[in-house]
């Protein structure tokens, strides 16, 4: 059954330059509740001491199924996540940012679920920030958990990598078209699982965010400040439209009509914000799609007017 199969599961945290943190997050992935089957540590050629601060921390606590690989050249966070996951042999993979917390019974929750439901491709809990101290938080025995559909998805964006577990097969199917894409695996990898009815919301806060100015998202990637940046506001919107494209590519004809519309709408929207044209912005807001994110099009009014 496929519950006999989900019996290993791999924490893959990707570093570089990550010595002020790292310490934090290995130690969170070593208190599990559940112990991890496999932990691979994949560095993308730091230059301070974070490789040997991780093999201090291995050799000191004998894990022995913990392993640390160096790339050869810097290839980068995206393709370093990527990476990490072709090296996993486990069924689930818990991608980690090298700044984060994870609470204690974050792979027992998600695990739990993974294997209660065998549509879950891929799953996403909720997290809280944190700069300084970490915040405890109390943990749902009855937590919920909750489908999300397709256009749910493409209007916000859920998954954060951070937040993540993934099934290998399903990794292992579509990683070869995202990596050659070049994207950001967490996102991409949402909106596929969306578009195949196997994308699903945890309730509980399982993961700590730590914000600093070195963070790769930026500390202010989820606050209604960014909006003041208008270079802030067009890169997040070339993002997303890569994604989309991305996604009318790979799914072709089984892309539905609504969406490829919302796709065209969202590029002449786009080119308006960067244009100052504030015009095909409030025709995006006003346009009767599913797949419109009405706050997200406010967004793009405010930073059209932008200088």
């Amino acid at each position: 059954t496929r519950s006999d199969t989900l019996s290993l599961h791999d924490a893959l945290p990707i570093s570089f330059n990550g010595e002020k943190f790292l310490l934090t997050l290995l130690k969170s992935i070593k208190e599990q509740t559940i112990r991890v089957d496999e932990v691979i540590i994949s560095d993308d050629q730091s230059t301070d001491s974070t490789v040997a601060i991780v093999r201090k921390y291995i050799a000191d606590n004998q894990l022995f199924n913990w392993k640390v690989v160096v790339n050869k050249k810097n290839v980068g966070f995206k393709q370093n996540f990527l990476q990490a996951m072709r090296l996993a042999t486990g069924d689930i993979i818990f991608p980690c940012d090298q700044d984060d917390y994870w609470y204690p019974e974050k792979i027992e929750i998600m695990k739990k679920y993974m294997i209660m439901k065998e549509d879950i491709m891929v799953a996403f809990c909720k997290s809280v920030a944190f700069k300084d101290k970490i915040f405890k938080v109390v943990k749902n025995s009855n937590s919920v958990i909750n489908k999300i559909s397709f256009h749910e998805e493409v209007k916000n964006c859920y998954g954060a990598g951070h937040l993540l577990c993934l099934r290998r097969d399903f990794v292992n199917k579509y990683i070869n078209d995202i990596s050659i894409n070049k994207l950001t695996f967490d996102i991409p990898f949402c909106l596929i699982a969306a578009k195949v009815n196997g994308l699903y919301r945890i309730n509980d806060v399982l993961v700590a965010r730590r914000f600093h100015e070195n963070n790769t998202s930026g500390a202010t990637r989820y606050k209604f400040d960014s909006i003041k940046d208008k270079g802030r506001v067009i890169a997040g919107r070339k993002t997303r439209l890569g994604y989309f494209i991305f996604l009318t590519k790979l799914f072709g004809d089984k892309n539905d009509t609504e969406f490829i519309d919302f796709v065209r709408i969202f590029s002449i929207s786009l080119s308006g914000i960067t244009n100052g044209n504030i015009y095909p912005v409030l025709s995006e807001l006003f346009c009767r799609n599913k797949y419109i994110n009405r706050l997200y099009s406010i967004c793009g009014i405010v930073g059209t007017l932008r200088r």
